[in-house]
Parts: structure tokens; C-alpha cells; sequence
């Protein structure tokens, strides 16, 4: 039988009857002959609800506890969804990460997926039962429950869909592919019918959030096709494969927020090492040198811990480091787009900084002005090449 991988993310399973149509969907590629593995993130925002209560009891939460804790999110889901497929008399089992045979680093808050060990995945398939994955998670070689950081239950998925040789994984979310923008920021956002990996890792890595820059990274070295789609109907949604279409100079504007942003000059070089350690490397989304600086930007997306990280920086590195909080990004992505960073000099407010790469052209700004940002540069480079295109 054909096995079909699909992931449901935490908006698409947030409620119990939203669960049901998710439950629906998987039953009816089940009843057509198909072999069913979905993966689920946890319900809503419970992964920040559970952020918080550990915040309340603890300011600086241990990464170990951390992981254990959140993982439950997704065990939730997975146990829910199974519960809801097995009331319509359809055979279901729910699966931690874990016991899916997702084997990671020993990174906690942001493990890497290191092997797939699908020998149980498929001897619950072969036993005719849909099975139901938590997502998000797996376990170390030293036998500890990890987390793979936001957005891991689009590579859990993905993963899963390399170690069991399916054709493509369907990545399902509350949008209806991948857009050229937030189509939550900008009205005129274009949905994009197809893109090569590379495409997508630019965009994913910029910011853009329907998929998982590792999710990607996986897919392409694995061969696995990505069809991004809506959970809630059956559009065209957007494929991402290793066909290359024309190229074009800017494909999208991605935008990312809960930044900050570290100078060294010739001075503070020395002390690069110390810095990048209590940061940790795996959160630099940039790193860049102008002159006799060094400007790097880290994320704080997965760094619950990144209030207690700014005060150490300020604490031991005063007068070699310079911080800047409450920044964002944003990044015009495209074949070519780097030769486009003049044109970011024209931006009201100006950019606090730009960085450009043979794909990309990057300004940084305050955080409250990334929409507006995403806005203009998406009217400039998008819209208005998209409009003279039809009249033409």
C-alpha cells in the first residue's frame, strides 16, 4: 500500500472538533486503501502555556525539565487524535517521538534528528492500524527525552516520511501553501505553486514560517517532496522538490521578530568564542563583518532562557560587546537579490543595519517596524513586477 505522511500543526488541532476533521481526513485516505502516518504538534498555544507556567516557578528552566515537559503537548494530541480515529471504529495507535524511533542529538530545546528507526512505525502500519505520531520530539543516544525546537514536528515529519519511503510528506497547516509573504501581513501575498528546496531553505531561514528550515534540509537530502497544504480542504497548496523552475529575482519577503543583535569590534574579537558559547551557536541566525566589526543576530525563538543570556552578556562583556534588543529582520529572497541592497537605503525608517548574500538582501529594523517593512518591500519588488508581468 501507499503510505502518506501528513503533519497537522497545533492550529489545526486545537479544538475537539477541529481533532475530528483531522480524524475525518486521515479515515478517508485510510478507507482508500491507503497506509496513513500523521504527525501532530501540541493544541493551540499550549507550548507557550506551558512555557510560561515553568517561567512562573522557575526564571531560568533547566533544558532537561523543559524538554520533558513541553514533549507533553504533543503526546496529548497524538493520544486525542488516535482516540478520535478509534470512535469511528477505525484501529489507531499514538506514538511518543520516542517510541517512533526518532533518535536525536542530546541537545535539549533544539536536537537534531540524527536517525529514524521505523521498524515500529511499520509493523503498526502492517497491522492495519493509522498511526499517530507526536511530533517535536525523539530521544538522545543517552536515553533523555529532546525537543527539536519551533517547528520540529515539521521534520519529525518528514523523517518519518524518508525512513518509511513514501513519495512526500503533506506539511497541513491553517494556510493553503506557501505565500510570498505573510498573507496575515500583506493582502496582495501571492501563493506560489512550486519551489526548489534551496527556494524554500532562503525563505525558511528568513522567516518564512509554514515550514521548518530543517524539515527542508531533511526533505532534500532525502529526496522527499514537501507539499505544503491546508488542513481544511484539498487546494494545490505548494509543492517543494529538487525541480528547478525560472528563476526570479525576488520570490517573497520573510520577516522575522524576538531578535537581538551583538557588535564586536576589534577590541571585543577575542572574546568571540566566549560569547557565541553562552549564546550557543545553534541560535545565530546571522553573523557578518563590516570594517573592524563583527555584527551577529541571535534568535530567541527557541532561548527561553534569553533574558537570563542579555543580562550575562551585559554583565561580563560591558564596553567589548554591544547589545541591541527588540529587533526583527527583514529579507527580500531570490535569485539575485543580493544585488538589490541599495534599494533598502530608501526605507522610512532607515534600516539599523544590511546584510546580503547571492539569494538575499536583509535589513534589520526595530521590531514594531517589521509589518510595516514587509508591507512596502512586498508592493516594490512583488507586486508591482507581478502587475507589470500581466500587463506585459
Amino acid at each position: 500500500m501507499n503510505t502518506i505522511v501528513q503533519k497537522y500543526g497545533g492550529s489545526s488541532v486545537a479544538t475537539d472538533a477541529q481533532l475530528r476533521q483531522v480524524a475525518a481526513r486521515l479515515l478517508a485516505l485510510y478507507r482508500a486503501g491507503h497506509s496513513v502516518v500523521a504527525v501532530v504538534s501540541a493544541m493551540g498555544d499550549t507550548t507557550n502555556r506551558l512555557l510560561d507556567q515553568a517561567r512562573s516557578l522557575n526564571d531560568n528552566p533547566p533544558g532537561r525539565e523543559l524538554d520533558l515537559l513541553l514533549s507533553s503537548g504533543e503526546r496529548m494530541s497524538s493520544a486525542l487524535l488516535a482516540m478520535a480515529i478509534r470512535a469511528e471504529g477505525v484501529p489507531a495507535v499514538a506514538l511518543t517521538g520516542a517510541q517512533a524511533g526518532i533518535r536525536t542529538s542530546g541537545t535539549h530545546l533544539s536536537a537534531r534528528i540524527l536517525d529514524v528507526d521505523a521498524t515500529r512505525v511499520r509493523r503498526e502500519l502492517q497491522a492495519g492500524r493509522i498511526v499517530v505520531v507526536a511530533g517535536f520530539q525523539g530521544v538522545s543516544t543517552r536515553g533523555e527525552i529532546t525537543t527539536l525546537g519551533r517547528g520540529g514536528s515539521d521534520t519529525t515529519a518528514v523523517a518519518l516520511a524518508a525512513a518509511l519511503g513514501a513519495a512526500s510528506c503533506d506539511i497541513c497547516s491553517d494556510v493553503d501553501g506557501i505565500y510570498s509573504a505573510d498573507p496575515r501581513l500583506v493582502d496582495g501575498a501571492l501563493r506560489l505553486p512550486a519551489l526548489h528546496y534551496d527556494e524554500m531553505a532562503a525563505l525558511a531561514r528568513h522567516g518564512a514560517k509554514v515550514l521548518d528550515l530543517r524539515a527542508v534540509a531533511y526533505a532534500k537530502q532525502h529526496d522527499v517532496v514537501i507539499h505544503a497544504r491546508a488542513s481544511s480542504h484539498q487546494n494545490k497548496g505548494t509543492l517543494v522538490h529538487g525541480q528547478r523552475g525560472k528563476p526570479a529575482q525576488v520570490i517573497g519577503v520573510a520577516s522575522l521578530t524576538r531578535l537581538f543583535g551583538l557588535e564586536l569590534d576589534d577590541a571585543g574579537a577575542p572574546l568571540a568564542d566566549e560569547v557565541l558559547s553562552l549564546c550557543g551557536s545553534e541560535h545565530v541566525y546571522d553573523d557578518a563583518r563590516a570594517g573592524n566589526r563583527r555584527n551577529l543576530l541571535i534568535s530567541t525563538l527557541n532561548m527561553p532562557e534569553h533574558e537570563h543570556v542579555c543580562g550575562e552578556l551585559e554583565r561580563r562583556f560591558a564596553g567589548f560587546v554591544s547589545l541591541t534588543r527588540d529587533i526583527g529582520s527583514v529579507s527580500l529572497v531570490g535569485n539575485g537579490a543580493g544585488r538589490l541592497s541599495s534599494a533598502l537605503r530608501t526605507l522610512t525608517p532607515a534600516p539599523q543595519a544590511q546584510f546580503s548574500s547571492a539569494d538575499t538582501c536583509t535589513c534589520v529594523v526595530h521590531e514594531r517596524h517589521v509589518p510595516d517593512t514587509v508591507r512596502a518591500l512586498h508592493r516594490r519588488f512583488v507586486e508591482h513586477r507581478a502587475g507589470m508581468a500581466a500587463v506585459a
